[in-house]
């Protein structure tokens, strides 16, 4: 089963997503409902990382933007130093704080008062970072 630019989570008791379906232990004995939970990505990177949505404050249009200039940077990385595989295995876009980290995902904020990461990526597409000032 797929859904176009979804990742598939689970079955789901509640259409509310609170208990998962364990095909394992849980047992049917009369007709039930399940609920597919599908969590939407709006891009991916050359190495098939995806990007998603941190939180529902973001709008659709900077996710447009901030996946576009993700993918620009990453295809600059990826050519000037290497592939970063293995570095984190997935991006969300979040509007506070300005970066989250966790070991595995990296959540950017674009719109940050400072632009940290809009301006690293953006350097990078155009060949303008300077690793020795930046």
């Amino acid at each position: 089963m797929t859904k176009t630019n979804n990742d598939f989570d689970g079955w789901y008791k509640e259409s509310g997503f609170i208990t998962k379906w364990n095909f394992t232990t849980n047992s049917v004995t009369t007709n039930i409902d399940l609920h597919a939970k599908w969590t939407p990505y709006y891009g991916t990177l050359p190495n098939g990382i995806k990007i998603y949505k941190g939180d529902a404050t973001i709008t659709d249009a900077q996710m447009t933007d901030a996946v576009n200039t993700c993918i620009a940077g990453y295809n600059a990385i990826r050519e000037s130093f290497g592939s970063p595989n293995g570095k984190f295995n997935k991006v969300l876009i979040i509007s506070d704080p300005e970066y989250t980290w966790d070991g595995s995902v990296l959540g950017v904020n674009f719109d940050s008062g400072t632009n940290y990461f809009r301006g690293r990526f953006e350097k990078i597409a155009n060949d303008t970072l300077d690793l020795t000032t930046d």
